[in-house]
């Protein structure tokens, strides 16, 4: 998942169903699918709140922030290095 300028671009790499087979050649999928931010983060909510989803989306947002420093702190326990210089690219909403 990439973004810029206000538009998300998730990158898939799948191998064709039909050609699994890993003797044979197969036949690859590259697939590029392009959001505004606006879509994208309207998906963070239920299907009946879409229209308030601006004032929806902090408290969500912030809940998944402290679920994620919930995480980084227990694998921080067990002693694995988090990168904490890291900060998530949000853009503007």
């Amino acid at each position: 998942m990439l973004h810029a300028d206000g538009v998300f671009l998730k990158v898939s790499f799948q191998r064709e169903r039909t050609l699994l087979d890993p003797t044979e050649l197969g036949a690859y999928v590259l697939s590029f699918d392009f959001e505004t931010a606006a879509v994208y983060f309207r998906g963070y909510v239920k299907s009946e709140d879409r229209e308030r989803w601006k004032e929806l989306l902090p408290p969500i947002l912030a809940r998944l922030a402290a679920e994620r420093a919930r995480r980084e702190a227990e694998l921080k326990s067990k002693g694995v290095k988090i990168d904490e210089s890291y900060r998530d690219p949000l853009p503007p909403l």
